[in-house]
């Protein structure tokens, strides 16, 4: 749910968090006040090549290269 403290303290509380989970293919469901992934498999290649980045960005972040 979206008023979780970790959902808020991982995702909603960073900017951009919500946004890219739409950009990638989530959708708020407005009786759940949740994101769920409308359709996983044709968006794996897309949800992939972000983990990629996210991953590349994080370790990049972690060793003082940002």
């Amino acid at each position: 749910p979206l008023d979780n403290v970790a959902f808020k303290k991982r995702v909603s509380g960073l900017v951009g968090g919500i946004g890219l989970l739409k950009a990638v293919g989530f959708v708020k469901d407005a009786t759940h006040l949740e994101l769920t992934l409308a359709v996983r498999d044709s968006n794996k290649a897309l949800l992939e090549e972000t983990l990629a980045k996210l991953e590349k960005a994080h370790a990049a972040y972690c060793a003082g290269a940002c």
